[in-house]
This record gives C-alpha cells, sequence and structure tokens, in this order.
C-alpha cells in the first residue's frame, strides 16, 4: 500500500542514508496529520511529557528505500535519576489504514452517515497488522477469521452484503508482530507510554530499536515526567455503552450481547481512555432478578470505577414497579444517583408527554436523563423534571446555563457522533472546548453500535458503524478517534489541575494567579498541543 505523502516528507527531510529503512518522530500521535493535507516537521526522536499514571501517544514513520522484511518495533527500557520506566509500559501498535465510508459534510449532515464511497483511512491500532488486509485495485477490507481449532480464513468485511460474517471470530496478537514494509511505501508506529503512578519526577532515556531483515534503526525516546500529579477531571465523562452479559454467556462480535471477558475488557478499556461512568444497558433477567445486574455492577467495581452517579437505560423513566429496587440494588454498590432515561431525543407534544412519568421517576428516589436537542428547548417545558440533559450538537455556553439555572446538569453528544476516523476533532470538542462552555461532562453516542456488522462499513444504508473499539473475540482494537477522546479527558485533567493551583496560589501570590485565570480564560482551545504546554507551564510556577 503506497503512502505517497510519508516518502515525500522523508525527503523533505534531506535524508541521505545508506540503510534502506528511515525512521522519523511525527511528535503527538493524535495531533499527527493524515490526510496529506499538511506538513509536520519529522524528527529524529520521540519526545513527550506527561505526569504520573498518564498515558501519553507518539508516532513514528518507517519509510522503506528498499524491501524490509519482518520489521519489528521494540522499546527498551527508559531509566532515569528516578528510576526506571519499564518497557512493558511502552504499548506500540501499526496504524492499519483500511477502506471506509466517505465522510459526509460535518456542519451540514450527521458525519457518520452511509457512503457508499470508498476512502483508504487510517483507523485501526493493531498489533498484528495481517487482521485486515486491503484490496486496493477493487477497494475490499478482508477481516481474518480464526477457528478454534486455529486455522485462519479471510472474509470480505467492505460489502453491503455482511451476512459472510455472521460467525467471523476476530483476534489480535497480545503482542506487536513483524510486518513486511516494500519499497517506496511507509508505514506508521502508534506509540503508547503509560507513565508508573509511582515513578519520581524526572527525565528518562530510552529508545525504541526498528529492525528488520539485514538492517536496524534506533529512535531515542525520552520523557519527561511531571513534578506534580493530575487532579481528576472536573467533568463527568460518560458513554452510550450498549454492552450487556450475553444469555448464553458465549462471546460475540457485535455491540450488545457480551460474555463476561468481553464486557470486563471493555470496561477496562474505557477506563483507561478516562471514561469511569459509562452508562448501563443491563436489564433484569427474564425472571425479573437482578444477577446479571449485580455481575455487572461488581465488574466495574472490580475495574476501579468510581461509585456516585449510574445512567441506566436498563430500565425506562416511569417504571413503578421496579425503579425502587434498582435504587436499592444500585446503592448497594455504592451509586447513590441512580439516573432512569426517558423517550431519546423527544421533541414537541412527545416530549412533554413524560412529564407524569419523570415526577414519578424523582418521587420514587431516582433521576431522569436523557438525550435532547438544543431546539427542543426542554428546559422551557421540562424544567427540573429533567435531572441531566445530553444535549446535541457542539457545547454551547447558553445551553448550560440555561440547565443550571434550573437546577439540572447538561452533558454533550453528537460533536460529533463517534465514527469520525479523526483523533483532533474528538480532543477539541470534548476537551477543552467543552470545559470552556460550562457544560458538567459528556456521553457521547456510542462505544459501539453496530449497524449490522460492525466489522462492515457498508452495509446499512443509514449509517457507518458508531466505532471506537471494534470487538474481537477476546478483546477490543482501539482506534485512533478513540486515543483523541482520551487527550481530550487528559486536557481537561490539566485544565482542573491548573485551576485547583490556582486557587491555592491566590493567598501567596495574588498577582501571578490573576495572570494565570486571565490567561486560562484567553485559553484559544485550537492548538491543543499549545494549550497542554501552556498549562504545565502555569502550573509549575503557580506551585513555586
Amino acid at each position: 500500500m503506497k503512502l505517497s505523502w510519508f516518502i515525500i516528507l522523508m525527503v523533505a527531510c534531506g535524508v541521505v542514508n545508506a540503510n534502506p529503512m528511515i525512521v522519523r518522530s511525527g511528535g503527538n500521535a493524535v495531533e499527527f496529520p493524515r490526510n496529506g493535507a499538511a506538513s509536520v516537521k519529522m524528527g529524529t526522536s520521540l519526545e513527550c511529557r506527561a505526569c504520573r499514571g498518564e498515558y501519553e501517544s507518539l508516532s513514528a514513520v518507517v519509510s522503506a528505500e528498499g524491501d524490509l522484511m519482518g520489521v519489528m518495533a521494540t522499546p527498551s527500557d527508559l531509566t532515569g535519576t528516578g528510576g526506571r520506566i519499564p518497557s512493558s509500559a511502552i504499548d506500540i501498535r501499526i496504524v492499519r489504514w483500511w477502506y471506509q465510508g466517505k465522510m459526509v459534510d460535518m456542519l451540514r449532515n450527521h458525519p457518520v452517515e452511509y457512503s457508499p464511497i470508498k476512502v483508504l483511512t487510517p483507523e485501526l491500532l493493531l498489533r498484528d497488522d495481517a487482521l485486515v488486509k486491503v484490496d486496493p485495485a477493487k477497494q475490499d477490507n478482508y477481516l481474518r477469521d480464526t477457528r478454534s481449532d486455529g486455522t485462519t480464513n479471510y472474509l470480505l468485511c467492505s460489502d453491503p452484503d455482511s451476512s459472510n460474517l455472521a460467525n467471523v471470530r476476530p483476534i489480535d496478537a497480545r503482542r506487536l508482530q513483524p510486518v513486511d514494509i516494500l519499497a517506496g511505501t511507509s508505514r506508521e508506529y502508534w506509540i503508547n507510554v503509560h507513565v508508573p503512578s509511582d515513578i519520581a519526577a524526572g527525565r528518562y532515556t530510552g529508545l525504541v530499536r526498528f529492525t528488520a531483515r539485514g538492517c536496524s534503526v534506533d529512535l531515542p525516546l525520552r520523557v519527561s515526567v511531571n513534578d506534580f500529579d493530575l487532579e481528576p477531571s472536573r467533568l463527568i465523562y460518560s458513554i452510550y455503552y450498549r454492552g450487556y452479559l450475553a444469555a448464553d454467556g458465549r462471546p460475540t462480535v457485535e455491540s450488545n450481547a457480551k460474555s463476561e471477558h468481553q464486557y470486563r475488557t471493555e470496561i477496562v478499556n474505557m477506563r483507561d481512555h478516562g471514561v469511569l461512568h459509562p452508562n448501563n444497558y443491563q436489564g433484569m433477567t427474564e425472571k425479573g432478578t437482578f444477577d446479571d445486574l449485580r455481575r455487572t455492577l461488581r465488574i466495574r467495581r472490580e475495574a476501579g470505577l468510581p461509585a456516585g452517579d449510574f445512567y441506566t437505560l436498563g430500565c425506562g423513566a416511569g417504571d413503578e414497579k421496579n425503579i425502587p429496587r434498582w435504587v436499592q440494588v444500585c446503592r448497594e454498590y455504592g451509586y447513590d444517583k441512580v439516573f432512569f432515561y426517558g423517550a431519546d431525543e423527544a421533541e414537541g407534544d412527545a416530549l412533554i408527554a413524560q412529564r407524569a412519568a419523570w415526577k414519578v421517576t424523582q418521587d420514587l428516589g431516582g433521576r431522569t436523563f436523557v438525550a435532547t436537542y438544543s431546539r427542543s428547548k426542554a428546559y422551557e417545558t421540562m424544567g427540573s423534571l429533567l435531572d441531566l440533559a445530553v444535549i446535541s450538537g457542539l457545547p454551547n455556553p447558553e445551553n448550560a446555563k440555561n440547565w443550571h439555572e434550573i437546577g439540572s446538569r447538561c452533558f454533550a453528544y453528537l460533536c460529533p457522533q463517534v465514527g469520525v476516523e479523526d483523533p483532533r476533532i474528538y480532543r477539541r470538542n470534548f476537551g477543552l472546548l467543552l470545559a470552556k462552555s460550562g457544560h458538567d461532562g459528556a456521553m457521547d453516542y456510542a462505544y459501539q453500535h453496530s449497524f449490522h456488522h460492525i466489522w462492515d462499513d457498508f452495509d446499512d444504508t443509514d449509517y457507518r458503524d458508531h466505532v471506537f473499539a471494534y470487538p474481537t473475540i477476546d478483546g477490543v482494537v482501539d482506534t485512533i478517534q478513540w486515543e483523541g477522546f482520551r487527550e481530550a479527558v487528559d486536557d481537561v485533567r490539566y485544565l482542573t489541575t491548573m485551576e485547583r493551583a490556582i486557587s491555592q496560589a491566590e493567598v501567596r501570590n495574588p498577582g501571578l494567579a490573576s495572570k494565570a485565570r486571565s490567561w486560562l480564560e484567553g485559553i484559544p482551545t485550537d492548538d491543543s498541543d499549545g494549550d497542554r504546554r501552556g498549562m504545565i507551564g502555569w502550573i509549575m510556577r503557580l506551585r513555586r
């Protein structure tokens, strides 16, 4: 697969090297341009700054001047005066380009509406690049199916008819696998560094070694660990999570029924991406018991998700018989506020018709939440009967003001919906832009929603699949847009940390605190990396 724009970037660096392998760093992987429309200054080392416990993404590109067979990327330990970041904390994956439906106009349309136009798109972060194969001549994708006996086969997964995928068993590798890079082509590697939570501040150095048969290149890797810890985000990050425990306990490759292992893996995956309050689709059993709900609540607790708010679609608002039972069960696991869902995106009479059901919910000890459009002005017709409004569109300070005036909260979604293969959009819109709008959190739709088969973008005539992480039989395959969302959460954690530092500095250095607050109020939110660097600088000054 020829990615000529990478080659152009390599030539622009003026590289002259007898080694057939050229390796360059693109810096922050989330901000790295992948559409060829923008240039990027390629570096000769990987460098980042992060806090303890934080994940930071970096990008490296391998360009082949001759055929490179069995290319492998292997990180070393990073060492410094404060200890060691083990190589096991450095996760390297290959950015897989495959054919996806063309994104429609972001401003005028739903950005993940169906499109028959196939566009070669970077999206998947794979440990085994061979999980997906691409045929450029036919513009088709093929997904590897691994049977329980270990035999494999490739199945077409870019066709209007996805019935051939009904029983597919995709499995990614647990460790990075070697890949062949042919002469004149390039591949991008996505490098996630997870800084240990107990390491001392300071600078840590090591390398990532890229090897192929007959050659190798070392790319220095340097991580500066900040001398402060990140506060928890002041925003609540939730997401529509359609997963529930499959009745037969077997794994599936879809957005809904999950084996217990799949459910646990996806909860941990959301936790590691900063989503600590995913909502719930698990209902009661057919016999009316809470056995499966208790299992999911136990998994969430074991995964380290916080208690407090619980957002459920497993029981609807107005269910007089069951709401008190749900409240009691959830409180057993530390959830003191249980939110029940109304009629999704209802307007006009359909919205007003829910008044009685919402009041009953509140009278029985529950709270209400639902997705609604800005144009519906639900705050005028429903008022405080809606405890949490999930508002569509770009975060609007006016929406936050309206809901806060009546004592309710508002979250954001559909800005855009999940599924746009551009990490920068999610970082900007669900990060500092969201925080500055006055919203209380985010609940985008959805972690996974398969329209027919989730690995086929062309088998539904209304929508493309909404995916942050693709399900496999035993885990998930992350995407670049999901990594962008994690950066959004981290941006808000830096913001929260800076706000606290300002409050603490107001007594001992009010002049500096005032300057910092003015800078923060004027932060543009359109230069995410620059905004992050600026906040780090201010936090360090305020703490002196």
